[in-house]
């Protein structure tokens, strides 16, 4: 190309909207990986956790004093983790029956992200202790 016509001549080919269909093509498989890509992700993460989880020994089958602390990645359970720095804690007392199931409840509704406040909450803990 020896001027600026000689590219106007090339881009006026007729390859111009075989191009422009490949680039919508594309984009379209973009914004599917992109709208499968945190499913796929969530997905795993759901897998792993079934792994872990289903070796555990649940609340109510526990004795004696113990705790399961169960935390974002990257997160401590301990106030001096930057991102527990300014937060607050809830609690519940409940009645040994019904701990596995509510701890259960309270960890797929953290995983599944049921909560409107979700970037909010850093982890849960679940307190064993019998009087």
């Amino acid at each position: 190309m020896n001027n600026k016509f000689d590219a106007l001549k090339d881009d006026d080919s007729g390859d111009h909207d075989q191009n422009e269909e490949n680039n919508t093509q594309k984009d379209s498989e973009k914004e599917k990986n992109d709208r499968e890509k945190p499913q796929s992700t969530t997905k795993r993460k759901v897998e792993q956790f079934w792994r872990f989880y289903s070796h555990m020994v649940r609340p109510g089958d526990l004795t004696g004093h113990s705790d399961f602390h169960l935390f974002k990645e990257g997160i401590k359970p301990m106030w001096e983790d930057d991102a527990n720095k300014n937060g607050g804690k809830w609690i519940i007392r409940l009645r040994k029956g019904l701990a596995s199931r509510c701890w259960e409840n309270l960890i797929l509704a953290m995983l599944g992200e049921q909560f409107m406040v979700g970037e909010e909450i850093c982890g849960a803990v679940v307190s064993v202790r019998f009087q």
